[in-house]
């Protein structure tokens, strides 16, 4: 058992976090909504109201976008969040971000 932990390790950091690759939000959709549907479930919300502590370099609406859209190593990526809805959530974690200490 204790050889199979370091082949298993990568496999678990690629899918560390799950989400809905899939989400398709419905027009017009809050940004509130939805970060509700796609994000919180690995995404939530601290004490103080952030949800995750940004490098100033990423804590604009632009970078995050980019984010959502292309993923990252530990989150998946949604492409099918564009457009309108996109601009908004991104906006919206934006507000959310706290910076990087």
């Amino acid at each position: 058992m204790n050889k199979l932990l370091p082949a298993l390790l990568p496999f678990t950091l690629l899918t560390a976090c799950g989400g809905d690759r899939d989400y398709i939000p419905e027009p017009g959709t809050s940004a509130e909504k939805m970060f509700e549907q796609a994000c919180l479930e690995c995404h939530e919300i601290d004490t103080d109201g952030k949800y995750s502590k940004l490098p100033s370099t990423a804590a604009n609406a632009g970078a995050i976008a980019e984010r959502i859209q292309g993923g990252s190593l530990m989150m998946p990526a949604f492409p099918n969040i564009q457009g309108e809805e996109l601009e908004r959530l991104s906006a919206y974690v934006a507000t959310l971000a706290g910076p990087e200490d």
